[in-house]
């Protein structure tokens, strides 16, 4: 098997997800930062504002990670503008053949489906490019808007246990929710392909 290379570049309607870079650190920087009081809720790593250097350092590692598939996050950015309105990740945390998503998005953003468009485009790619055996979506029980997006993909939740807490709202439950490969309803994406580069 040869060198498995993830899409740069993935277009999903209205939104596009680029691969990390340290030229997007600014934008991302302004994003977070727009959005901690949305964030700090749920997000342990949004505990305090986002600075440049730490972020441009930050994209760079995961750029290197994302170039030797050891692990895999994108930068959304809203197609029309170019702004970037949130990350997510296909992340090597898992094992046994699988990984997880993460998602967050940028205030102002939510409720328009940019995280479900986002994690059903990471499950079809690690389906696809990454020939994973099962995918799972985690977040903290009490937390009913992150728990919709895999509820809507057709995600099954597979049960919750003792989590780390490191966000205030954690309510110490992790609820997990998976899929398997034969399981997902969409092996091969509907119409031209997403993917970019």
């Amino acid at each position: 098997m040869g060198l498995i290379r993830l899409p740069p570049e993935i277009v999903v309607d209205d939104i596009v997800l680029r691969r990390p870079d340290p030229e997007q650190a600014s934008a991302v920087v302004e994003a977070v930062n727009d959005s901690l009081a949305h964030l700090q809720p749920w997000m342990a790593w949004a505990q305090r504002p986002a600075v440049f250097e730490a972020t441009a350092l930050r994209l760079a590692v995961a750029a290197a990670a994302f170039d030797a598939a050891a692990d895999a996050a994108w930068t959304i950015f809203d197609g029309a503008s170019g702004e970037v309105i949130g990350g997510c990740g296909l992340h090597d945390r898992i094992g046994g053949g699988g990984r997880d998503i993460g998602y967050w998005v940028r205030v102002g953003w939510t409720g328009g489906g940019v995280a479900t468009r986002a994690a059903a485009a990471l499950t079809w790619v690690g389906f696809g490019a990454l020939a994973l055996e099962r995918i799972e979506i985690r977040c903290d029980a009490t937390n009913s808007r992150s728990a919709a997006v895999p509820r809507r993909l057709g995600y099954r939740c597979v049960g919750t246990f003792e989590g780390f807490c490191g966000a205030p709202s954690d309510s110490g439950e992790t609820m997990v929710w998976a899929v398997n490969s034969n399981d997902w309803p969409t092996p091969e994406w509907p119409g031209e392909s997403p993917l970019r580069g």
